[in-house]
């Protein structure tokens, strides 16, 4: 079982293509279909939450998150939860959005965004510059995998003693090849609140040296090899082969 399972890590993906100014209009006509198949016929399950003049963000009550501007379109899982009323008691939270695996729920956002980007009115003049997968955690300090303690032992040997709360946020370069260079962004939080959990956020990406035409067979290849090379990245952060210095 992968360490994103074990500790209820969700997952967002998110393209960069080269730029485009389309109507915010245009892009909610284009979409409509794959929004309206998405929540069925319940119409109260759409919440939109910006409609700009060239973008668009929105979520649905199962969990997913979309947002469209002119260069990046990204879809994402939150739980989602609303408040029932209870005759003679106070109301009682009720969730939403379904409970699944990071590893479960990796693909399904990749099809998603595979689908609302082959929707998109002008996307067949467009390019892919990058491919970004981000790992969101909130989790106890006393259940981080064994790889993190260890990075957090090791920016507290200066001190000689644990450190109270942080933030700490390092960009690093991981391989390099002709055709892109994969990089990580990692974000570990721990609030100065005792009662509040700690996030982890890793935030991985390839960027493509020679930006790729857009069609249906090749992002979904690029979308698979990506998915799978970032949560093998996950797997080897959690397990400490990154951070055993």
């Amino acid at each position: 079982m992968s360490w994103c399972d074990k500790l209820a890590s969700v997952p967002t993906i998110g393209v960069k293509l080269s730029p485009s100014l389309v109507p915010g209009d245009f892009l909610l006509r284009a979409l409509s279909p794959l929004i309206t198949k998405s929540i069925g016929e319940d119409l109260s399950s759409l919440n939109m939450e910006e409609h700009s003049s060239f973008g668009l963000k929105f979520g649905t009550n199962d969990g997913f998150k979309y947002g469209i501007d002119p260069q990046k379109v990204s879809v994402g899982f939150a739980h989602r939860l609303r408040a029932i009323a209870v005759s003679g008691g106070p109301p009682v939270m009720e969730m939403l959005s379904r409970p699944m695996p990071f590893t479960e729920l990796l693909p399904e956002v990749g099809m998603r965004l595979h689908d609302i980007v082959l929707a998109m009115p002008d996307i067949s003049d467009r390019n892919l510059h990058r491919v970004g997968v981000v790992s969101t955690t909130h989790v106890d300090e006393n259940d981080l995998p064994p790889g993190i303690v260890r990075f957090i032992e090791y920016q507290e040997k200066p001190w000689n003693e644990p450190l109270s709360h942080y933030s700490f946020q390092i960009a690093v370069s991981l391989t390099k090849s002709e055709k892109w260079i994969d990089k990580c962004i990692h974000t570990i939080t721990k609030p100065d609140d005792p009662e509040k959990l700690m996030t982890l956020q890793f935030d991985w990406q390839r960027e493509y040296a020679d930006p790729k035409a857009i069609d249906d067979r090749q992002l979904s290849a690029d979308l698979k090899h990506c998915s799978e090379a970032a949560l093998e990245y996950f797997e080897e952060l959690a397990e400490g082969v990154r951070f055993d210095a």
